[in-house]
């Protein structure tokens, strides 16, 4: 059975996008906050939505059921890294 340790609750601090912004279409609503088809954090990287996160009982987020380049946006939204470098408009 697993157990819940500090290394796991830390695990999901780093899964957190920093700052998403939205970008893109509405796609729906999750918990009264609508849902972004993509989103772009603090430092310009890109991610587009996958689905809900999965959470413990416990409540906190459980980062070790994301898949590589997932990470959690807040309400519980799970967004896939899309690049990691930021997007430049044609000036």
């Amino acid at each position: 059975m697993f157990a819940a340790t500090p290394r796991n609750a830390q695990y999901a601090d780093y899964s957190i996008i920093v700052e998403p912004r939205p970008e893109g279409a509405v796609i729906g609503t999750f918990a009264g906050q609508p849902i972004s088809e993509r989103v772009v954090d603090i430092f310009g990287r890109h991610f587009t939505y996958v689905g809900v996160a999965c959470r413990r009982r416990n409540g906190d987020f459980d980062a070790t059921q994301l898949r590589t380049g997932e990470f959690i946006a807040s309400p519980g939204l799970v967004y896939r890294l899309v690049t990691d470098t930021p997007f430049r408009h044609a000036a």
